[in-house]
């Protein structure tokens, strides 16, 4: 179990230059290459990113809208459409669910739209019995998604609702 950050396997991305520069708006058209090797949870603010640029500077809190898979990204997501929720704790796992691990689908209600996306990993957290996958839209943002906005073989959503009982003995 973790505690506010964890190490994950290296994601090569893309930093908006902005960023590097305490979100000075002179830089705001250039994105940078750059490797994600960590995941944070800050209680009350949307799940992060640690990356790494030019193989020699750390950065910590790199929220999903200022980061993207792709260097022509076309940024059509606010950072409050491509997070369902902020983390509710500083006490999560990060786990990675293998048959997730192929291209699946995300619903964006704020437009509607159906992506096809990339699974990279999910968080619990465990206390609160809540759940957010990490993927990467077709377009190249980051997302941050529950289980009812994911759909595995079609673009439908499941009629489900969500299992909020605890069982203990």
């Amino acid at each position: 179990m973790s505690s506010v950050h964890v190490s994950i396997n290296p994601i090569k991305a893309y930093v908006r230059e902005d960023v590097l520069y305490n979100m000075d708006t002179s830089k705001i058209t250039k994105v940078i290459p750059c490797t994600i090797v960590g995941f944070s949870s800050y209680p009350g603010h949307v799940p992060t990113f640690q990356i790494i640029v030019d193989n020699s500077s750390i950065f910590y809190y790199i929220p999903p809208h200022l980061i993207f898979s792709k260097k022509d990204f076309s940024c059509i997501y606010d950072l409050n459409q491509l997070v369902y929720h902020n983390c509710p704790d500083h006490k999560f796992s990060l786990n990675k669910l293998n048959y997730l691990m192929k291209d699946i689908y995300v619903f964006m209600k704020h437009n509607s739209l159906w992506h096809e996306a990339k699974y990279l990993f999910t968080i619990d957290w465990y206390r609160g019995n809540d759940v957010l996958h990490c993927l990467i839209l077709d377009i190249g943002q980051f997302v941050f998604m529950p289980n009812h906005k994911i759909s595995l073989y079609s673009k439908e959503l499941p009629k489900y609702l969500k299992l909020k009982k605890e069982f203990k003995v």
